[in-house]
């Protein structure tokens, strides 16, 4: 009221009453921030707890972060690389391992296909890889073990987003066993599969077999 009756000794009433109408809403937005400020604290509090009792490991929930995340643990990468799922379009990540495969004889590269489809950019990475000693491609009918990118050292877990259309969400484990332990599950994986052929690839591609049926 003092605020009031100060605003209406210096502005009149016309002023005064603005400002009691807009008080009600500046309240409401300090309010908000405030809250705000609160819940970032929050946020920073667990996630602290949360690594420091799960040292090795983090959240990752940005697309752009995900991609250069798969891209430099293929190129950290010394002894092998496994990983499964059909769906990867990531040319960066893809580009990486045919560069590792390439350059490095004694590195193997496991991929186990999992479902009846792949992306035409996964399509193309194996088929330049085909046949090649050092590299080992299976197919799996089951589409219901998830993607796995696991190498000597490290692990990425991709997670279903909860955004159409997004790649972007996954938990990064950094514990050489535990690497080892999911190295072992995709060659119990890749045990299970059937092996593929070019032309297998080249029916599972969904762009190569829209293309084919254009044709005909």
């Amino acid at each position: 009221m003092i605020i009031f009756q100060a605003l209406d000794w210096q502005l009149g009433e016309k002023y005064q009453a603005w400002f009691t109408a807009a008080f009600p809403f500046v309240l409401l937005i300090a309010l908000y921030l405030l809250v705000e400020r609160a819940l970032g604290q929050h946020k920073r509090e667990v996630r602290q707890i949360v690594e420091s009792h799960l040292p090795g490991q983090y959240f990752i929930t940005d697309p752009n972060r995900l991609a250069i995340e798969m891209s430099s643990t293929v190129k950290r990468a010394d002894k092998f690389i496994a990983a499964t799922g059909g769906r990867s379009r990531n040319k960066e990540y893809l580009d990486a391992i045919e560069s590792k495969v390439l350059q490095k004889q004694d590195i193997e590269y496991f991929r186990v296909i999992l479902g009846d489809h792949i992306h035409h950019e996964l399509h193309a990475h194996l088929e330049r890889l085909y046949g090649r000693s050092n590299v080992r491609i299976r197919w799996h009918k089951k589409e219901i073990y998830g993607n796995i990118l696991a190498t000597e050292d490290r692990v990425i877990l991709p997670y279903a987003d909860p955004r159409p259309g997004h790649f972007g969400t996954a938990a990064v484990l950094t514990d050489p066993s535990i690497a080892t332990q999911y190295m072992q599950f995709v060659l119990r994986l890749y045990g299970e599969a059937d092996d593929i052929t070019l032309e297998d690839l080249r029916s599972r591609c969904q762009e190569c077999k829209k293309q084919s049926e254009k044709e005909v």
